[in-house]
């Protein structure tokens, strides 16, 4: 009988389903990535919790290099994932770097198109200033706003030759 959450028998293909994708394996264990050999899958008796008869579940006997033995419940949705074999391991570690590589080159792409755009508005060297968010003396009104977005408040004052205009930023 298990303890399982259809509080059912613990079923053959189950039970065989479970050794042949953990036992003889290596593990990781993803709380701190170390590697773990399960040594055997088997059907173990489990203490009652509520004062009714003993159940029976899975467990995975674990072992590490330094021949700490651990035993666990194989990964399930309602238990969670405390390991997964090696070979899932690199599969889903190859599949985010992939992601992140991927990622990486659509900014950098993105970036491209903007620094583009930026030289076609105002010219080579305005536009790689721009694109990179960098301002200089000498810049228009527009070219400070592409680059550094709206100041938060502009303090104007009146001179012989002209009026002054002061940006200023968080």
């Amino acid at each position: 009988y298990s303890n399982s959450y259809f509080d059912a028998f613990v079923a053959t293909p189950y039970f065989e389903k479970e050794k042949q994708v953990y036992q003889d394996q290596q593990v990781i264990n993803l709380s701190d990535k170390s590697k773990w050999l399960c040594k055997e899958v088997s059907i173990r008796k489990t203490a009652s919790t509520t004062g009714s008869d003993s159940t029976y579940a899975v467990f995975c006997n674990l072992v590490d290099e330094k021949g700490n033995l651990s035993l666990r419940r194989p990964p399930s949705e309602k238990l969670g994932r405390t390991f997964i074999t090696e070979k899932e391991y690199i599969r889903l570690d190859h599949a985010n770097r992939n992601q992140k590589e991927q990622l990486r080159q659509a900014e950098q792409e993105q970036r491209d198109k903007h620094k583009a755009e930026c030289i076609s508005l105002f010219g080579q060297s305005g536009g790689v200033l721009i694109s990179e968010n960098k301002i200089e003396t000498g810049m228009t009104s527009q070219m400070c706003r592409a680059a550094w977005g709206a100041p938060w408040t502009i303090t104007r004052t009146k001179h012989t030759t002209g009026t002054k205009e002061k940006w200023f930023y968080a």
